[in-house]
């Protein structure tokens, strides 16, 4: 009898422990914040920046729909409908919509939008300025409802295979 109490005792351990593990023993994940500010005295364009949090480094460049950005404000009023990151010319670039009708283009050395750093524009002096900040930002991953209700459920399971065997 004592072994079986013993048995129960390590299998009720390690059922715990892996519980333990998967509620708050999960890998933390670190999403990657584009922070990106305009400052151009071209055309009259004026200032103005988005933030955009992704879970990994942007690979595909592209058009980023304004909803789907953190933050958006420009000194024009309202943010255009997309901002977008491209690969043009051997340039990383930012494409800024500060209104509706036109996007600015600010260029970065190639390759940027994969590092962590801030980096300021390489073309076009003061005139059409912007600086990108690429940061990392830890998000703990968080157990879904349904893998705590399975945990809860075989945790039932076996306590009732043990109430049986005693």
């Amino acid at each position: 009898m004592q072994r079986k109490v013993r048995t129960f005792g390590q299998a009720l351990a390690g059922f715990l422990a892996g519980v333990a593990m998967l509620m708050w023993g999960g890998a933390a994940h670190a999403d990657v914040v584009y922070s990106f500010t305009a400052n151009s005295s071209y055309n009259g364009f004026g200032t103005g920046a988005f933030t955009f949090t992704v879970p990994t480094f942007i690979s595909t460049p592209g058009h980023i729909p304004l909803a789907s950005l953190d933050s958006c404000t420009s000194s024009l009023g309202t943010c255009g409908a997309s901002q977008g990151f491209l690969s043009m010319s051997g340039y990383d670039t930012v494409g800024f919509m500060p209104d509706n009708s036109t996007t600015v283009f600010y260029y970065f050395d190639a390759g940027v939008f994969s590092q962590f750093g801030t980096f300021e524009t390489v073309l076009f002096g003061s005139e059409q300025h912007g600086t990108l900040t690429i940061a990392s930002v830890d998000a703990a991953d968080v157990p879904e409802p349904a893998s705590i209700a399975l945990a809860v459920i075989a945790l039932g399971a076996v306590g009732a295979a043990h109430r049986r065997r005693v």
